[in-house]
């Protein structure tokens, strides 16, 4: 159930609170969770930064090329876990893990826990803590290999934060919607002109299966009036106020005012364009996140099985850049394929069909 704007008010003091003892993040992160798993929306949009992430290349660096091998053979389940799940901080602005190294030839990590945002809280500026039921705090230790944890400065709730008082409005502005539509069915008035109760009985049975049958019949005695209690133009308002709600969440989630814009008659190809970019404006943050979270990770495998005492580790985790493709290259390539003449009419009209739909 979603919270009133009162309740989600006190979430936030709550979860503001400067002293530990006063603080409480668990209802403001379970509520953001809520709004995450509920709006399908939103949840696309979360899933387009994560993918974003978790689908791109990737590779491991090290001066010494062997000790790269064995850590990817070592570290790609983990590392592709923590590609996935890495979103938790900018959206949440926390994030938390719990290690499990098992020994054999090596030391070799297994992701145990994955922390739900309600389940941890950025406890001070240096500190994330573990939320126990009754919100006793276990803090964190960075250097604790059983542990990876990162957390965003400012206030608590990351990015979700943002669009709480605009996701309770949609909510409860679609609710709306829904009754009003049921509305717009209008109400059927039965007008009784002496009529005995079998009549009277026979008139609600027929009324009530009228829409399946397709008609009724009713004695002289019985009248039936219909009326219309809403303007079906009015729902213009509710569609309006639902758009503006969704775009603004969107570019809140996505990064871009013009993410949701593109031109409704519009080429597919600046469609397309105008897509990549945001892609690549929206990943970046993701990107970074990930990238600090899984060298942390790589500096607990390097203290565990080469220098325990090692304040960095030679082993970095870094994305592989794509190469942006150029449609305007494979257009002129298909306009001078289609040009050929020993290339069938068949074969010209679909490079011509594809060409057309990259402009």
């Amino acid at each position: 159930m979603y919270p009133t704007f009162a309740e989600y008010r006190n979430q936030l003091r709550l979860a503001d609170a400067e002293e530990a003892k006063y603080r409480d993040v668990r209802p403001l992160m379970q509520t953001l969770q809520l709004f995450a798993n509920t709006n399908p929306r939103l949840r696309g949009h979360i899933l387009t930064r994560q993918t974003a992430v978790s689908s791109r290349p990737w590779r491991l660096e090290a001066p010494d090329d062997s000790i790269v091998e064995t850590a990817v053979q070592d570290l790609r389940k983990t590392i592709a876990t923590l590609l996935q799940t890495t979103i938790t901080l900018p959206l949440y602005g926390v994030f938390a893990v719990k290690l499990q190294w098992g020994l054999t030839d090596r030391w070799r990590p297994q992701i145990l826990t994955v922390y739900r945002p309600d389940q941890i809280e950025r406890y001070d500026d240096t500190s994330v803590a573990i939320l126990s039921s009754d919100n006793n705090r276990q803090i964190i230790d960075p250097d604790d290999t059983a542990y990876l944890a990162a957390f965003q400065h400012g206030q608590r709730g990351g990015i979700l934060r943002a669009i709480g008082h605009l996701e309770i409005i949609r909510y409860d502005i679609t609710l709306e919607w829904a009754n009003y539509a049921r509305k717009l069915k209008g109400i059927i008035q039965g007008i009784d002109r002496g009529a005995d109760d079998k009549e009277r009985s026979l008139a609600e049975e027929a009324l009530r299966t009228a829409l399946l049958h397709n008609y009724l019949i009713t004695s002289d005695l019985i009248d039936f009036r219909f009326h219309q209690i809403a303007s079906a133009s009015s729902s213009a308002a509710f569609r309006d106020l639902l758009e503006m709600i969704n775009n603004s969440i969107a570019i809140a989630i996505l990064g871009q005012a013009n993410t949701p814009e593109l031109p409704k008659r519009g080429g597919s190809r600046a469609a397309l364009q105008v897509q990549q970019m945001i892609s690549a404006d929206i990943a970046l943050q993701d990107v970074r996140a990930a990238t600090d979270i899984i060298n942390h990770l790589l500096l607990h495998y390097y203290r565990l099985n080469y220098d325990r005492n090692a304040d960095t580790s030679p082993i970095q985790f870094q994305f592989t850049e794509v190469a942006a493709v150029d449609l305007a290259e494979i257009a002129d390539t298909l306009a001078a394929i289609a040009s050929v003449t020993d290339v069938s009419a068949e074969a010209q009209l679909l490079l011509e069909h594809i060409r057309s739909k990259l402009q």
